[in-house]
């Protein structure tokens, strides 16, 4: 999936604030640094972590309109984070979206 086919999907949320946040989470350098400029170049806030623990704390504080996870990450696989998002009420409105960059 393209980052351009995700348009549709954020034009459907509404943003905290003025600007979408864009919460993901990714643990390639250079695929951080890809989303970052992407997002970035298209108006989106987006932050970007090489992995998450705690996935409730970084939600809390960012306060982001819509997550990408990465299924494959070093210390929980991203479906984990899914789900600990969605069985969490203050949340489970969130858009998430997890992708893989390996076949």
């Amino acid at each position: 999936m393209s980052i351009q086919n995700l348009e549709p999907t954020l034009a459907n949320t509404e943003p905290i604030g003025l600007i979408p946040k864009i919460l993901a989470i990714e643990p390639d350098p250079s695929l951080r640094e890809i989303l970052c400029d992407m997002l970035g170049s298209d108006g989106y806030h987006c932050k970007v972590v090489p992995d998450c623990e705690d996935i409730i704390k970084l939600v809390e504080n960012f306060k982001p309109d819509i997550i990408l996870i990465e299924y494959l990450l070093p210390s929980v696989n991203g479906g984990e984070l899914c789900e600990q998002l969605k069985s969490d009420e203050r949340f489970s409105g969130i858009p998430v979206i997890l992708y893989s960059a390996y076949p």
